[in-house]
């Protein structure tokens, strides 16, 4: 079966939102109940990307003009895929493996993935 986009709000792009989304302006509860009606299908969610809101105090910080704005809430995202979304969007993808490259770097972590040494998920349970 293929995914179904359906409409809560979002749209593609970081200027989204000019407030913090609510109830009234994004529809989460619209995809749990899709999802209650029809458990099925992968549901797509359109324009999930997050504006994380310390980036934009930093880009300011050192003289960027962005207005405000506001993406979709990673705990709306999160309801969102305990409701059924199965994909989401390849840009939000890109997103994090950004943020991930970036972190590691700001860590001093990169270049160390080869001293990590995988650990079953039945040996982490078990401690």
């Amino acid at each position: 079966m293929g995914a179904g986009a359906i409409v809560i709000g979002a749209s593609h792009g970081a200027y989204k939102f000019t407030r913090q989304p609510t109830g009234d302006i994004l529809d989460i509860e619209r995809i749990g109940q899709i999802h209650r009606a029809s458990p099925d299908p992968h549901l797509v969610m359109h324009g999930s990307f997050s504006v994380p809101q310390e980036w934009l105090e930093i880009i300011r910080q050192f003289g960027g003009d962005i207005k405000e704005t506001y993406g979709v809430p990673v705990d709306q995202i999160r309801r969102g895929i305990e409701s059924g979304v199965r994909k989401v969007l390849a840009a939000a993808t890109r997103a994090a493996r950004g943020i991930c490259e970036d972190r590691f770097e700001a860590f001093g972590c990169t270049g160390m993935a080869p001293n990590i040494k995988p650990v079953p998920l039945e040996a982490v349970a078990a401690r």
